[in-house]
């Protein structure tokens, strides 16, 4: 783990609100996360600190940023069997299995992959704190698939460039149910929070951008197994894309998907592989999953033309 602090310092090309300027540069963090710097006084513009997540900058102002260190080690590690499909000395590749959190919601909790994670490793980064150590992006509960893990801060901060930059190529797998009018697309359509449902997101102007291709690969009428390449990473993005094209995900009820608890138990959806230049090697790194058995179960029902009834 980290003991010391993480300095940043990024220049403005644009004027905007200094919490938009901030999500944009740590794509990685969450709004709560970059509100407690600003509210902790780690911000500062031009050398004065900010506390405002209002403040105006202008275009060439310089923001820099400090993440206090991780101070102790508060999440049990926990046995948990995973599936590793990529290991090296400076990151991994897990398959996260649906049905558990990424990492805790506080402090001390277990269940999550963290857990398992620090059962497996001997050494996580530390950059994201004593509750996420290693986690460089994530995966909602209820899907399944393919998750870097970084064992070293230089690692962790260089997958979170490439998370920024978009150079990170990441497909997914979702069975589907509705009567979408193309085969396949771009959606390039910003999500904001609900702000009637704060743990639910929404397509809305204001939001951050977001963009997804998608592509039916198989279709069973109304049901349709359904590739998705998105560019960028949003919370629930890809959920709420393709309900926005007519496409919900099986088990999604959150997003208007099909209620089917005799043929499924979570949101139908599956990180299928991952690919990028390795940080430290530069050589092309490609991670595959196998589909999880539950969505196989699903689509050979469909091949055998059953009916839910």
């Amino acid at each position: 783990m980290s003991n010391t602090s993480q300095n940043f310092s990024f220049t403005a090309e644009s004027s905007q609100r200094i919490d938009k300027f901030l999500s944009d540069s740590l794509s990685d963090k969450s709004r709560s996360f970059l509100q407690n710097l600003l509210s902790n006084e780690k911000i500062s513009v031009n050398g004065k600190v900010k506390s405002k997540k209002s403040f105006k900058l202008k275009v060439g102002d310089i923001v820099e940023i400090e993440i206090p260190p991780v101070i102790a080690l508060e999440t049990p590690a926990e046995d948990m069997n995973l599936n590793i499909l990529y290991e090296d000395e400076h990151l991994l590749a897990v398959l996260k299995p649906w049905g558990i959190l990424t990492h805790p919601l506080h402090a001390g909790k277990g269940g999550s992959l963290v857990s398992g994670l620090l059962h497996q490793c001997e050494f996580l980064s530390g950059i994201n704190g004593v509750m996420r150590p290693g986690i460089v992006h994530r995966l909602d509960r209820c899907t399944s698939g393919v998750l870097i893990v970084a064992k070293e801060d230089q690692t962790h901060r260089k997958l979170q460039e490439y998370f920024s930059n978009r150079t990170i190529q990441k497909t997914y797998y979702a069975l589907c149910y509705g009567n979408p009018k193309q085969q396949e697309g771009i959606i390039n359509s910003p999500i904001a929070r609900d702000p009637k449902r704060r743990t639910f997101q929404i397509i809305d102007e204001s939001g951050r951008e977001s963009i997804s291709h998608y592509k039916i690969v198989k279709s069973w009428n109304k049901f349709h197994f359904v590739q998705i390449k998105p560019k960028t990473g949003r919370t629930h993005q890809i959920r709420v894309h393709l309900q926005s094209v007519g496409l919900p995900i099986l088990g999604d009820t959150d997003y208007q998907g099909r209620f089917m608890p005799k043929w499924l138990k979570r949101v139908q959806l599956h990180s299928r592989s991952i690919e990028f230049l390795h940080p430290v090697t530069q050589k092309r790194v490609f991670i595959k999953s196998s589909i999880d058995a539950d969505m196989i179960s699903v689509i050979r029902r469909l091949n055998r033309g059953e009916r839910y009834v």
